[in-house]
């Protein structure tokens, strides 16, 4: 347990907190990849082989997927940078150290991790009930995307002049008037924008508090 203390004080938040069973004793190598990155809160479990699980909020999990993917863009940079070489002769020729086999295997473990922690998000997302709208985490994302759209069509047509005018090519004067009530709309327009607010609050509120195992 001690080499684990040593080996998270190393590479994680010095703030994060293990919570062991009393007989688990994994080594240093049960320790899973993404440990080593700075998360807010982590809590623990162990598993049936003796490993360790952690328990991530969904905001934490999209923090890990967005650093992740930063690692494999970091990754194909410096690849792009030095997967090839120029020199006039052979004694001028730089060594930049690249790898194809090793980039690819460090692309392809990077790629596993991302598509774990989604496949998670999707399972969260599609089971997740957010209670302040009795609809699924998944169903209130689309719905905020809807209600945004929607938001986008209500407030220009309430913006819109009850009646205009323009002059035809003959020189006669026609008028165009609204077919919907603006304060109708202007209402409607307004609740829009609470009720996204509150869509909103409740996502992050539930992306905040809602705990997924993560092996």
């Amino acid at each position: 347990m001690e080499m684990i203390r040593r080996y998270l004080l190393r590479c994680c938040n010095p703030k994060i907190k293990l919570k062991l069973s009393p007989n688990c004793k994994p080594q240093v190598t049960d320790i899973p990849y993404f440990m080593c990155y700075h998360l807010p809160t982590v809590s623990t479990a162990l598993l049936s082989n003796g490993g360790i699980a952690m328990q991530m909020c969904n905001a934490e999990i999209l923090k890990k997927i967005k650093l992740l993917e930063q690692n494999k863009n970091d990754v194909l940079s410096k690849e792009t940078r030095t997967h090839q070489v120029s020199y006039q002769e052979e004694k001028d020729r730089y060594d930049y150290g690249y790898s194809f086999s090793q980039t690819r295997e460090a692309v392809g473990n990077l790629d596993s991790e991302i598509r774990k922690l989604k496949h998670l998000l999707n399972i969260s997302n599609a089971t997740t009930i957010v209670p302040e709208f009795s609809i699924t985490l998944g169903e209130c994302l689309v719905y905020l995307a809807q209600l945004n759209k929607e938001l986008a069509i209500v407030s220009r047509m309430a913006k819109k002049e009850s009646t205009t005018t323009s002059t035809t090519y003959g020189g006669k004067v026609e008028y165009t008037a609204l077919n919907y009530d603006k304060e109708e709309c202007q209402a409607k327009a307004d609740w829009i924008q609470n009720t996204i607010a509150q869509l909103q609050i409740a996502i992050d509120r539930t992306n905040l508090t809602n705990m997924i195992d993560v092996e």
